[in-house]
């Protein structure tokens, strides 16, 4: 199955924040990117799973 390929647009400024938030110099913006998306996702979880259980215990 071929991989779907895109470009964006980003400012200069999200750029330098990437360039910053790179966690060795040859890391790709594309590798950097999915491990952002992926910790991203996994924290609106915890938050999600912490706001259930704020709301179970303030109904007690």
């Amino acid at each position: 199955m071929k991989e779907i390929v895109s470009t964006i647009q980003l400012s200069g400024g999200v750029i330098q924040r990437l360039k910053e938030a790179k966690e060795y110099p040859r890391q790709t913006y594309n590798e950097l990117l999915e491990k952002m998306t992926r910790v991203l996702i996994t924290l609106k979880k915890i938050i999600n799973m912490m706001n259930s259980c704020i709301k179970s215990n303030s109904q007690k």
